[in-house]
């Protein structure tokens, strides 16, 4: 399966998954994780698209260098 960061050189990795049951293909998804080192703990999220998924990848990496660390601490009403 396809890994990459998103955006590039962020440290925030996009992974496409396969969604699979008893042998049986349900088509992918993609799983966004932001490393413990940007987040203070690792966090991820999974999408059903790509779109999305680069979406708030890149939402997330925004945020982090406006806020740093305090970007994961502050829920959006909060900020």
């Amino acid at each position: 399966m396809r890994r990459w960061q998103y955006p590039a050189g962020s440290g925030i990795t996009v992974s496409e998954l396969i969604n699979r049951s008893e042998g049986t293909d349900f088509g992918r998804s993609y799983r966004v994780t932001v490393p413990a080192r940007l987040a203070g703990v690792r966090r991820f999220k999974l999408f059903a698209s790509i779109e999305t998924a680069e979406k708030w990848a890149g939402e997330q990496n925004a945020g982090i260098k406006q806020d740093g660390k305090k970007h994961f601490q502050l829920n959006p009403a909060q900020r």
